[in-house]
């Protein structure tokens, strides 16, 4: 009766683990319903520790098979509360995480959403805000995602403090969204008070940022509509917040940063069985101390949930014998037979089902088994053949139960093929990254990832101190114009591989960015970086091309690893930049002046939005001289940007910032609808012949609409095309002139008048001048300003105003200071002048001032 009562608790055992099993591999495999992922993490921990009171309880057990069998019936009683109370309370948290955010302890978006659709159906009255945390991303940047969070944990405190909440819900990153059981302006003033409550809080030791959230709010109070209509709503009315919004007391703000996505690849996570064994270990031991109870073993291999089998084994003078004696219901599936048709497969062949080339291994495993002369174990892993003849793989473990002559043999099988799979899957998922993460010109590593190398990097090796290089081809577009694109790409594989060979005393990571940029890692030496940059120069030097091939060193020193990497390299990048056109430095390093001026930057881009609504923006007009009879010509319309905060700020302070982030497209258009308002007022004057020219960034030339939107222009102020001159750059040319030659050919057709601004200026091509249907060639005297060689470079100045004639173009030279380049021009035969020998750009009414307006002559004053 002992002994039955004791197997009856070891299959109650069995049962219980093969339940907590279940329920592990439920959840790895994703088939418990837990949002945010993050939950499941939670839920893991916890399962861990439910399997370590198991393993404590299974010992318990063991002990009571060795002892004293009258203490088992309460002991399992016990055991089995306590089992169940754990699985209850998982299963309770699991629900409760399903609809839980781990970090904010607010509703997630999936209850959120099944609220709304609630409260929808029911038509309920109630208020949608959608809550988005201003310049989260600007605080996790500089102050660290530490901060960032408890950023995250405060704001969603203040919203939980609202009392008139239904439900705040994080959707996810930096917004929420509130349920609140009130119509709109009161749901406002709710959401006000918590706004100026969050605003009391400063990020930084200077307090840098001021905390703060933006909010737009859906009215479902006092009327009934669609829930897609109401988040639309909620969110157009987000989006209006921000733009109507006045500068708050914040010094910084990142609304606007362009965010990069990078793609990542994720690896498939593969938890091996082969590992560990908790359970199946436990539980033998249990078997090994009870081998007497023959009936509790038997129960013990029936109820695992595994493949089982139960033999006796012989061996002797080096030969063995095996008879099956029984196998479990999980063996037979396993293998897909029936039970009577494994019972003959066996009876023939006690080894049928094993793979034939992994018999030998077995055979040996058992061997020196036997050899050890007392109870034993070992695991092993086997290929076994399906009754359809399909191949799979088992992890089995073995245990000897030593008997005089005859031994009881004890098998588990644990069918493990979906794991091999999934590994011999995942090997080729590694292999197809390796070719997706690797440059296919150069062969080094793409910047996705040495972003995710880098990171691990600086995540395990806290003791070294690490830099980040970007190392930047001065020029690469020249020499792809000039020599082809081949000839470029023979660089670029060249520079890659010098940098990649390079000996130097510490670690490096090189990866091709993009285009000329290439990306290092570089545990700091000594000397490294000087010997990386000494090499290439070295090696450049003697490179077969008729050019001077420059290279820009931009280094960030790594100080702050909470950074993201993708940080650190365009803080390396903008070290690069910061030399760009400085023959006489090569290296930079990124430092306080540049982080000012990314600073700046920021204001700048915080404002762009809301001075194009106010028209902070305003237009300057240069004139045009015909240098014959000194009399106006045109003008050009330029920029200028008069900043409530920081007062007047000149093109070269914010152009290049829109250039970059795409604003000069919407700046652009502004320009170009105020000059043609000019034009318009001046049809009415004695100006009506008088052209204004306007630039056409390098980012409009991609615009395929651009001539039907001069066209529309024209159109709508009363004008014809030659009114209005189209300024563009040669640089525009340099970097993709397919693209420019067939949207000037269009615009040329429709009648306009197409300048060629900033000529000889850079590396002029005159490519350019043959390609390039343009009606008027602007030259800039920065040629001729320096007076080193300068006689040399009048001759290059007369020689294209020269060639200019002949090609029926009409020349004007832009930056004129003073007589004597006047005097050279006209020389030289130049048609026109612009610059500030005449007049400075000035604002349109100083312009108007300038000139004396009669019927039949505009003269300076």
């Amino acid at each position: 009766m002992e002994e039955q009562r004791l197997a009856q608790g070891i299959v109650q055992l069995c049962q219980w683990v093969r339940e907590a099993k279940a329920f592990s591999r439920s959840l790895a495999k994703g088939n418990i319903d837990v949002n945010p992922p993050g939950a499941e993490n939670e839920l893991a921990s916890e399962l861990k520790n439910m399997q370590g009171n198991l393993r404590h309880l299974t010992w318990q057990v063991e002990q009571i098979a060795k002892g004293d069998y009258n203490q088992k019936v309460n002991f399992m009683g016990v055991f089995s509360d306590a089992f169940n109370r754990m699985t209850q309370q998982l299963r309770e948290r699991t629900q409760i995480l399903a609809f839980q955010d781990v970090q904010t302890h607010a509703h997630n978006r999936r209850f959120g959403m099944e609220l709304l659709q609630k409260l929808c159906t029911q038509e309920e009255r109630f208020s949608l805000a959608f809550v988005d945390i201003d310049h989260l991303r600007y605080c996790n940047d500089h102050f660290g995602h530490d901060e960032g969070d408890s950023y995250i944990v405060r704001v969603s405190e203040a919203l939980q403090l609202i009392p008139v909440k239904k439900s705040i819900c994080r959707m996810g990153g930096d917004e929420f969204f509130a349920i609140l059981n009130t119509d709109k302006e009161e749901a406002g003033a709710y959401l006000n008070e918590a706004r100026k409550k969050i605003m009391e809080n400063t990020i930084g030791d200077a307090g840098e940022v001021a905390e703060s959230f933006s909010y737009g709010i859906a009215d479902n109070y006092n009327r009934q509509v669609p829930l897609q209509q109401l988040l639309d709503d909620a969110d157009d009315e987000l989006r209006k917040f921000r733009i109507s919004r006045k500068k708050e007391m914040a010094k910084l703000t990142n609304d606007k940063e362009e965010l990069h996505e990078l793609k990542k690849f994720e690896f498939i996570k593969q938890a091996s069985p082969l590992d560990k064994w908790d359970y199946e270990a436990e539980l033998q031991k249990i078997l090994q101390e009870a081998a007497q109870v023959k009936e509790s073993m038997e129960l013990f291999y029936q109820n695992l949930p595994m493949g089982a089998i139960h033999a006796h084994f012989s061996a002797e003078n080096d030969t063995h014998q095996i008879w099956i004696q029984d196998f479990n219901e999980h063996m037979h599936e396993m293998l897909e037979y029936t039970k009577e048709e494994l019972e003959n497969l066996l009876k023939e062949n006690p080894y049928g089902y094993i793979y034939p080339d992994d018999l030998t291994g077995l055979n040996r495993e058992l061997q020196m088994a036997l050899s050890r002369q007392y109870v034993s174990e070992f695991w092993y892993k086997l290929r076994f053949v399906r009754k359809d003849g399909t191949i799979g793989w088992a992890h089995m473990s073995c245990s000897l139960l030593s008997s005089e002559e005859i031994m009881d043999v004890y098998l588990l099988f644990t069918d493990i093929s979906t794991e091999i799979n999934m590994l011999e899957e995942s090997r080729k998922a590694q292999n197809t990254i390796a070719i997706l993460q690797k440059d296919s010109l150069t062969g080094l590593i793409n910047k996705e990832a040495f972003y995710r190398m880098t990171e691990a990097v600086l995540r395990k090796d806290i003791d070294n101190k690490f830099d980040i290089a970007v190392v930047d081809v001065e020029r690469f577009k020249l020499i792809n114009d000039v020599y082809g694109i081949e000839a470029g790409d023979r660089l670029l594989c060249f520079i890659a591989k010098t940098l990649k060979e390079t000996k130097t005393a510490v670690q490096k990571l090189v990866a091709r960015a993009d285009a000329d940029h290439f990306f290092m890692l570089i545990k700091r030496g000594d000397d490294s970086l000087e010997l990386i940059e000494q090499e290439l120069n070295n090696c450049l030097q003697d490179y077969p091309l008729d050019m001077r091939i420059s290279m820009k060193f931009g280094i960030y020193h790594v100080s702050d690893r909470n950074i993201p990497v993708q940080n650190m390299c365009d803080r390396a990048v903008l070290a690069a930049d910061s030399i760009k056109g400085n023959f006489n430095q090569f290296v930079a390093y990124y430092d306080e002046s540049i982080r000012q001026h990314l600073l700046m930057e920021q204001r700048i881009i915080d404002g762009m939005a809301e001075a194009l609504k106010d028209e902070t923006f305003q237009i300057y007009l240069q004139p045009k001289i015909q240098l014959s009879t000194e009399k106006l010509v045109g003008a050009e319309a330029l920029v200028r940007w008069m900043h409530p905060q920081y007062g007047y700020m000149t093109p070269g302070e914010f152009l290049p910032v829109f250039e970059k982030n795409g604003f000069i497209t919407k700046l652009d258009l502004y320009v170009w609808e105020k000059t043609c308002a000019i034009l318009q007022e001046w049809k009415k004057s004695p100006l009506k012949n008088v052209p204004i020219s306007v630039n056409v960034s390098r980012k409009d030339i991609y615009n395929e609409n651009l001539p039907h939107l001069f066209l529309e222009l024209i159109e709508k102020y009363g004008l014809e095309a030659k009114d209005l001159h189209l300024e563009i750059t040669e640089s525009a040319y340099t970097e993709d002139s397919k693209q420019l030659v067939h949207v000037v050919e269009h615009l040329k057709e429709e009648g306009f008048i197409i300048e060629m601004d900033d000529f000889g200026s850079g590396y002029s091509s005159l490519n350019i001048l043959a390609e390039l249907p343009i009606d008027i060639l602007k030259l800039d005297m920065q040629l001729i300003q320096n007076k080193d060689n300068n006689v040399k470079k009048t001759y290059i100045m007369e020689t294209i105003v020269e060639l200019a004639k002949k090609m029926n173009l009409r020349v004007i030279a832009e930056g004129v200071e003073n007589k004597s380049q006047v005097d050279l021009l006209r020389a030289m035969e130049c048609d026109d002048a612009q610059g500030y020998y005449y007049s400075r750009p000035i604002p349109y009414q100083a312009f108007m001032d300038m000139f004396e307006i009669d019927a039949e002559k505009e003269t300076i004053k």
